[in-house]
């Protein structure tokens, strides 16, 4: 095998498509840039491109700058890290603390017949070998963690990830921010005592001792201005009450869920024709739980009055009258799960904001106009007031007075017969639908 391939560049490629590599680089035409060359060639490459990620190296950086910044840059934002931790070297082993640091996926390689160290011993590692079979099985192994890391429910695991969780930062009530920042800092102690381990067994060669100590200092200091600021931004937000942000509505729903299960109170709902929610199987174990909860605790829902329907559906270019019959749809549900008529409202607006509320957590999905609801971005947030201007429930304040809060006021319309309603809104759904189709073709014309 030969090392002849050309190098990546960085430029213009974007962290989300990027597979940054950490190894031992050596000097030209040393021994160990010819392995490194032949590792990153032949082993990351080759697994890295049917991902379509890029393969980047630090001696790739090609943007002008700091290279240890860059290279930070790298282990925070980078979609994947592979580490070579052959020949245990300091500098590879300080770039791999900074990415356990960072709660990023990273996947480790040693070559066959080194010892892991051993904070790294826990942790998969792939050994690999320079012959064409070794490289090849290090090769698809590699492939295929890559793949499970790039997966959206990939769990993270490190050493850092057990020791300073972020989870519990998100569930403890009430959240010792003071105690997390602590650990934090603690575990960037606890990277910087394992690098100077290192380095102490490397001292064999005094230039290797004596380059290490400033490189690890400069890092160090780097990181934790750098937690620093997230730590600050992290209090910006539990001051404003968010313990949960989701890419998607069925991961937010499924850590919501327990809350349900907890309530003694009152739950409710608020969205548009609750399709997602009361009609597809993904949320079925949602709803059994509603309507379970209904027996113990007041559970009321608000969706858009079917009147409202096509106003909504235009600006999602779904057909007129469709979710017009998927709110009656809901309302037949509603009826034959035993729901109360007092605990529904129709409401006169088209909100674009599904949100469900126990007495102490809130979880919120917004979408903009033309969104799909379901695939927009929710949050989490708790109830926990504190005096001050500085409590911890701003948001959860907010959503509660004014969206929730639409359920005492005029627009939100009272049930008092499911049958009546139903019958009502089918007899009339075509009707409404050419009504809000009047209405919209005249507000495009002020002549």
């Amino acid at each position: 095998m030969s090392a002849d391939l050309p190098p990546a560049t960085t430029s213009r490629v974007p962290p989300e498509r990027t597979c940054f590599v950490i190894s031992p680089i050596g000097d030209d035409d040393s021994e160990v840039r010819r392995r490194s060359d032949l590792f990153l060639n032949y082993i990351v490459r080759q697994a890295a491109e049917p991902h379509h990620l890029t393969v980047v190296r630090s001696d790739h950086i090609s943007e002008p700058g700091i290279i240890s910044s860059q290279i930070i840059e790298h282990m925070l934002r980078d979609a994947i890290v592979v580490a070579d931790l052959t020949d245990h070297n300091a500098n590879v082993f300080y770039e791999l603390a900074l990415r356990h640091a960072f709660h990023k996926p990273v996947i480790q390689l040693i070559m066959s017949g080194q010892q892991i160290p051993f904070y790294g011993a826990p942790l998969r590692t792939i050994q690999y070998g320079l012959t064409i079979p070794e490289a090849f099985r290090a090769m698809e192994q590699l492939r295929q963690q890559i793949g499970a890391a790039l997966a959206t429910d990939f769990q993270i695991d490190s050493p850092v990830a057990h020791a300073a969780s972020l989870d519990a930062l998100r569930h403890t009530e009430p959240p010792q921010l003071d105690t997390m920042v602590q650990n934090v800092l603690e575990q960037v102690q606890s990277l910087a005592n394992a690098v100077a381990d290192v380095r102490q067994s490397l001292s064999q060669s005094d230039e290797v001792a004596n380059s290490i100590p400033g490189y690890v200092q400069e890092r160090m200091d780097d990181i934790i201005r750098r937690y620093s600021r997230e730590i600050e931004v992290l209090q910006y937000v539990r001051q404003a009450g968010v313990i949960g942000i989701f890419k998607r509505r069925e991961s937010a729903i499924r850590s919501f869920s327990r809350y349900i299960d907890e309530e003694s109170r009152e739950i409710v709902v608020v969205g548009s024709s609750l399709k997602g929610l009361l009609q597809n199987e993904e949320y079925a174990y949602i709803a059994r739980k509603l309507f379970f909860k209904q027996g113990l605790v007041r559970v009321k829902f608000l969706l858009t009055h079917p009147i409202m329907a096509d106003f909504r559906a235009k600006q999602e270019s779904r057909p007129m009258t469709e979710i017009g019959r998927e709110i009656v749809r809901s309302l037949e549900l509603l009826r034959t799960e035993g729901t109360r008529p007092h605990n529904v409202r129709l409401y006169l607006g088209a909100p674009t904001c599904f949100a469900i509320k126990t007495s102490t957590r809130m979880l919120i999905n917004p979408y903009p106009y033309a969104s799909v609801s379901f695939d927009s971005p929710c949050m989490l947030l708790e109830y926990a007031p504190e005096a001050g201007i500085d409590r911890q429930s701003y948001f959860f304040d907010e959503f509660n007075a004014r969206h929730f809060g639409a359920w005492d006021t005029e627009l939100a319309v009272q049930i008092s017969d499911f049958d009546s309603v139903i019958s009502s809104c089918n007899a009339r759904i075509d009707e409404w639908s050419r009504l809000a189709d009047d209405v919209m073709r005249r507000g495009k014309n002020f002549e």
